[in-house]
């Protein structure tokens, strides 16, 4: 995979040719650094590609293992909404996720309940708190659906 579809630069060359490599520049933490991307697949928008199959296998289970993390957060936040005080539900369950998820590589999703908790007012209780967890719950399940919809892909021919 080489390229998104809603990529906000465009690139000099959208070809890639054989064995190619696209340089991007990136804005870092550390500063400004250079990456490189090697394409060694190409998905289609007819849900066809051209690649090796371990690569496409690595991506349905990377977009499989994603919507399973975004229902979990969906439920945290829907037990959330529906508590006495969401804010310190979500701080809460931020505290207790990151106990029980520590050692796994790459994965925070405490950190996604932290934020919205410290984007809620300092009672936490509102109308308006709920109705930014609501929001929140309905952006998660539009990727989680879209990641569940675009999950198969068949070898081009």
């Amino acid at each position: 995979m080489a390229i998104a579809k809603s990529s906000q630069q465009a690139l000099p060359n959208s070809t890639f040719p054989p064995g190619g490599v696209v340089e991007q520049e990136v804005n870092v933490s550390r500063g400004p650094g250079q990456f490189q991307v090697y394409p060694c697949m190409v998905a289609f928008d007819d849900r066809t590609f051209v690649g090796p199959p371990s690569v496409v296998k690595f991506l349905m289970q990377m977009r499989a293992d994603s919507a399973k993390a975004f229902g979990a957060l969906v439920a945290d936040l829907k037990s959330a909404r529906d508590s006495a005080d969401p804010k310190i539900f979500l701080t809460n369950r931020a505290q207790e996720v990151k106990r029980t998820s520590k050692g796994r590589s790459g994965e925070e999703p405490y950190r996604y309940l932290e934020i919205v908790a410290s984007g809620l007012s300092s009672s936490g209780n509102t109308a308006l708190d709920r109705k930014t967890i609501t929001d929140q719950v309905s952006a998660l399940q539009a990727q989680q659906e879209m990641l569940i919809k675009h999950s198969t892909f068949a070898r081009r021919k």
